[in-house]
């Protein structure tokens, strides 16, 4: 599932993939553990910033409280990516793009 390029900026849906029509962009899993309304705002604020980014980026959320304290999950929103703690809290977008260009870099580097 994917949404057209124009809509960038919106709260993805569970299983959505940002480009996913880019199958020559690298994809990253994100898990989005907390409360609905602050993972949908992290959701909306990840689409947003990272639009311009060469990368796919499959959402999907996690709302148990129990399962989050087993994760070792400490704020609301966290992102997990590709299974590690990535992002706490709601930064600003600017801080979402510099975090995941470095990402590309660093996996670039490899």
């Amino acid at each position: 599932m994917s949404a057209p390029e124009y809509d960038a900026c919106h709260v993805m849906a569970p299983g959505e993939t940002l480009h996913a029509q880019h199958k020559e962009y690298p994809l990253f899993h994100a898990l989005i553990y907390g409360d609905p309304i602050r993972c949908a705002k992290l959701s909306k604020r990840l689409s947003c910033a990272l639009r311009s980014l060469h990368l796919r980026l499959e959402f999907r959320y996690e709302h148990n409280t129990l399962a989050a304290l087993k994760a070792g999950i400490g704020a609301d929103p966290t992102l997990v990516l590709d299974g590690a703690i990535f992002l706490e809290g709601l930064p600003s977008a600017e801080e979402i793009e510099t975090r995941f260009r470095r990402l590309l870099f660093q996996s670039l580097e490899k």
